[in-house]
């Protein structure tokens, strides 16, 4: 059984290999955790009380695979820890080899270094052939996703995506009606929870990072989901 590092957030553990399955609960970033190869899309792990999950590949981070900088000028540094020399600074889009890995900590072979540590928050999975996923930018970092699953209940960000139905942008409208609802407010119309991103549900949003001080860009990104999701739990 291979050790692999959690990438891109909150990542749910499933009870099954679908993203429909319920969860037992979520790794968070820099997570090191036990893996055993599924099929494509999933590993097989263990949860914390000892129980079989399942997650996805896609946000998981195993030594061999590439991996993308999500930031610029991140420090790599001799060991894992800040307290550990800063050997030199990695910006987006450099991709790199994962060698090892310690929690929060990742140990990666960019092809120009010698290898060093970087922390897992600026790190995002990247394919085989080295391209990060296709996606969004959020307003927050680990600013990818894949389109496919939108967020695939974790990483924090929406694609902006006017035409396909998709289950979590569903949850997200209702959550943002909710919102709506409780402050008595009317001039904003009524949502309606179709699970499209469209022009009404982007008004909705910008309305929300209005009123909570947060970027004005209609994108769920990492720190509007968090609020959404803190105001009206359970996570999307």
């Amino acid at each position: 059984m291979a050790s692999g590092i959690v990438l891109g957030g909150a990542l749910r553990c499933r009870k099954n290999p679908s993203t429909s399955a319920q969860y037992y609960g979520t790794f968070s970033t820099g997570t090191v955790i036990s893996v055993t190869s599924y099929n494509n899309s999933w590993y097989q792990t263990t949860w914390t009380t000892g129980s079989t999950g399942y997650v996805m590949k896609a946000y998981v981070a195993v030594s061999g695979d590439t991996v993308q900088v999500d930031g610029t000028n991140v420090n790599v540094r001799a060991g894992a820890g800040t307290g550990y020399s800063a050997l030199y600074q990695l910006s987006s889009p450099t991709t790199a080899t994962v060698q090892n890995m310690s929690t929060n900590w990742v140990k990666i072979k960019p092809s120009a270094y010698n290898a060093g540590w970087m922390n897992a928050e600026f790190l995002v999975k990247s394919t085989s052939g080295g391209s990060v996923y296709p996606g969004v930018t959020g307003n927050g970092h680990n600013s990818t996703v894949t389109a496919a699953d939108i967020r695939s209940n974790t990483g924090k960000y929406w694609e902006t995506d006017t035409s396909t139905y998709h289950p979590q942008i569903k949850q997200l409208q209702v959550k943002l009606r909710n919102y709506y609802n409780s402050t008595g407010f009317t001039d904003y119309g009524y949502l309606i929870d179709d699970g499209i991103f469209g022009n009404d549900t982007y008004q909705f949003v910008c309305l929300y990072q209005f009123y909570h001080n947060l970027t004005v860009d209609g994108k769920v990104g990492y720190y509007t989901l968090n609020s959404i999701e803190s105001n009206y739990p359970p996570p999307i």
